[in-house]
């Protein structure tokens, strides 16, 4: 029988599994000089990578909505480097707005910036989940 345990324990997995998605197509984004695209692939890594960490942790996935703070649940896990890390993912939720509806576009070396920023956030969000 499955136990809300193993319900959230698979929710990480998938939402990591997005992440990863998302991982590949900012690669490609950045690649092909597709600024927007890879910013939105950034803020989506970014929450995916959220909600796989309080999934794992704290048997629930963050709320993502425009109104909320999805970074309120990562510091109640203490790990190693969660101020920093929540530092980094609210400069890339920044630009949620701008990138889905805003009408300026996104700048090469914003892209590049949260690119690399985002790339960071999913790096260590790996590195505290079980392999």
């Amino acid at each position: 029988m499955l136990t809300f345990a193993d319900l959230n324990e698979t929710r990480h997995v998938a939402y990591l599994h997005k992440a990863d998605e998302f991982f590949q197509g900012l690669q490609t984004s950045v690649s092909a000089g597709r600024w927007s695209a890879a910013a939105l692939c950034a803020v989506h890594l970014v929450t995916c990578s959220i909600n796989a960490l309080t999934c794992h942790y704290l048997q629930r996935p963050a709320v993502i909505a425009d109104d909320s703070n999805p970074t309120a649940l990562l510091d109640k896990l203490h790990l190693k480097g969660t101020r920093s890390k929540i530092k980094s993912a609210l400069d890339i939720l920044a630009f949620k707005w701008q990138v889905e509806r805003g009408t300026i576009p996104i700048t090469k070396k914003q892209s590049l910036q949260m690119a690399k920023t985002a790339e960071r956030f999913y790096t260590w969000a790996k590195e505290q989940l079980p392999r």
